[in-house]
């Protein structure tokens, strides 16, 4: 079976970061300095379960994570490993002089944006796309064969993925669209400003060239 992966620690992961708190308890040590405490490490491991898999339980993540169909995706010492990595190439990154700040700081301001919004849209949403038991009975029932290589549990886990991923893109594109009809919006500026800057609108065409003496 193939389960989407979760979200790899991402630009979110990045953003939350240097707000989560430390404690006593660490999870990892970079060059015995820079740690990885384990409340910061939960934080973010449950979170990005969370929104990947549309749970808020940590005994239900936690449960799937000893499925096979999910042992991958949820494996704690990868995701901390990855974490580890994330945050050394971080550190790399800010101390790195070449960048290109002004082109840095627009595409942190719109991956910024992405995830606030996703992280946003899926909390209003996570109870209109929870799918119950019946549901997923109902389903797996009209179309047995193709779960007939999996578990009942890697069925059901299945089946709730892909109904709450296929729910939440319908309410998020609803909800979206909404808002947008709730303004006047005017996408007139681009197109005057291409022909404004069009270097090639007052130049003749080939045909209107008049020809040269011979």
């Amino acid at each position: 079976m193939k389960i989407k992966h979760l979200l790899t620690i991402s630009i979110m992961a990045i953003l939350i970061i240097p707000q989560l708190s430390c404690n006593k308890e660490w999870a990892a040590k970079v060059d015995n300095s820079s740690i990885v405490s384990i409340d910061e490490f939960e934080k973010l491991y449950y979170l990005q379960a969370r929104l990947a898999l549309g749970t808020d339980s940590h005994e239900e993540i936690d449960k799937l994570a000893n499925d096979p169909g999910f042992r991958d995706v949820l494996n704690k010492k990868r995701f901390l490993e990855n974490l580890v990595a994330q945050k050394i190439l971080y550190k790399k990154v800010m101390a790195d002089k070449t960048i290109d700040r002004d082109e840095y700081n627009v595409y942190m301001e719109f991956t910024k944006m992405q995830a606030v919004n996703q992280y946003y849209l899926m909390n209003k949403f996570k109870e209109r796309i929870a799918v119950s038991p019946k549901e997923i009975e109902m389903i797996y029932n009209q179309n047995r064969s193709q779960y007939a290589r999996m578990t009942a549990d890697q069925a059901d886990n299945y089946i709730r993925q892909q109904v709450t991923a296929e729910r939440f893109r319908q309410e998020s594109g609803r909800y979206v669209q909404n808002l947008m009809d709730e303004h006047k919006i005017d996408y007139d500026g681009l197109t005057e400003y291409e022909k404004k800057n069009d270097k090639t609108s007052g130049e003749a065409k080939p045909e209107d060239k008049p020809e040269q003496n011979k």
